[in-house]
């Protein structure tokens, strides 16, 4: 059975509307909380329709972004499972990485590419959901004990911290990306482009000082990389 049957079976996306008809609960009771609390506070109905329609306007631009990606995950995860990550708590480059993960781990050349069965994909997903639930379990134990230990540490030495997280950051896309070099062919291609066009865009966002930008670096690099990947592919077959 090929996995995608699964990945977008009816008991997946009924799973998943439930999933979203609770966060859309939430959100309304939260506004709601919210609208009823500024007017206890005397902010005039006028101004909080004006900030209504502002924080509407703004959040078109980050959800794009989101689109990118969900468009860049479902030809492999599935329209429920990568509707309900990115939906949720999920993000982009969290969601590609464990998936990645699952799958090679469970014997597949990579996500979505040759030996990526059912009990694979089934992998992934577990990978990606079982990866967040630490953070849940931590933050709720010990982010505040964990926020006054960073603030004391970063108090000390304010470089320690952007060295360390860059640390980890790189060894990560290393993982990913010297094997895909190594190969070369079109690996090679997808890495340089992705590459060249993530530098592309988060120096547009440094320059222009637009930093919402900076969160389409990742979906664009996926794109502009699948572009010329097809392109290659297409003029070499």
């Amino acid at each position: 059975m090929d996995h995608l049957v699964m990945a977008n079976s009816v008991a997946l996306y009924a799973a998943v509307a439930v999933l979203l008809s609770g966060v859309f609960v939430m959100a309304f009771i939260f506004f709601r909380m919210a609208k009823t609390r500024a007017l206890e506070l005397g902010v005039e109905t006028k101004t909080i329709s004006k900030v209504i329609r502002t924080a509407a306007t703004t959040s078109i631009i980050p959800s794009i972004a989101i689109i990118l990606g969900l468009m860049t995950l479902v030809p492999v995860l599935g329209m429920p499972i990568a509707w309900g990550r990115l939906s949720v708590i999920g993000s982009l480059m969290y969601e590609v990485v464990t998936a990645t993960i699952g799958a090679t781990e469970a014997g597949a050349e990579g996500l979505g590419r040759a030996g990526f069965t059912p009990t694979v994909w089934a992998n992934s997903v577990w990978c990606m959901t079982i990866g967040v639930l630490p953070g849940f379990i931590l933050a709720f134990f010990a982010l505040k004990k964990y926020k006054e230990t960073v603030s004391k540490i970063t108090a000390r030495n304010t470089v320690w911290q952007g060295v360390f997280v860059g640390t980890i950051m790189i060894a990560v896309f290393a993982n990913f990306s010297v094997p895909a070099i190594i190969a070369g062919g079109n690996d090679l291609l997808a890495v340089g482009v992705s590459a060249v066009t993530m530098g592309v865009v988060l120096i547009l966002s440094k320059k222009t000082k637009a930093s919402w930008l900076g969160e389409y670096s990742l979906s664009f690099s996926i794109i502009a990389a699948l572009i010329a990947v097809i392109i290659k592919t297409a003029i070499t077959a």
